[in-house]
């Protein structure tokens, strides 16, 4: 999203569950959008000469990953991760039970 977004930010917390913390990512985008949500989630797949592996590495590696895009308008993405090798670790967005307050990673425009 740094590369396409004509302004936009990220956005990084805290989240916490039962004796979890764990870290939310929130990226927001004004710019093209995304044509093909789908096709960009698969490794390889750019459309301004980047290796295009962003989007789908971000999907495989947290717990929970959403994507929202409208071409022409931009692009919402947030992913949420949790330890790894933890015993009851939390697996999705509604486990958490306490945030902390965004704090902005990038911003542009």
């Amino acid at each position: 999203m740094v590369k396409h977004a004509v302004r936009g930010a990220i956005l990084l917390r805290v989240v916490r569950a039962a004796r979890h913390a764990g870290v939310e990512l929130l990226a927001l985008g004004d710019g093209p959008g995304i044509r093909d949500v789908s096709s960009s989630l698969r490794d390889g797949y750019a459309t301004a000469g980047t290796m295009g592996v962003g989007l789908g590495v971000i999907a495989r590696l947290s717990d929970a990953f959403h994507v929202h895009s409208i071409p022409g308008q931009g692009t919402v993405m947030l992913a949420r991760f949790w330890p790894r090798n933890t015993p009851g670790r939390p697996a999705d967005f509604g486990a958490a039970t306490s945030a902390r307050p965004h704090r902005i990673l990038w911003s542009k425009g």
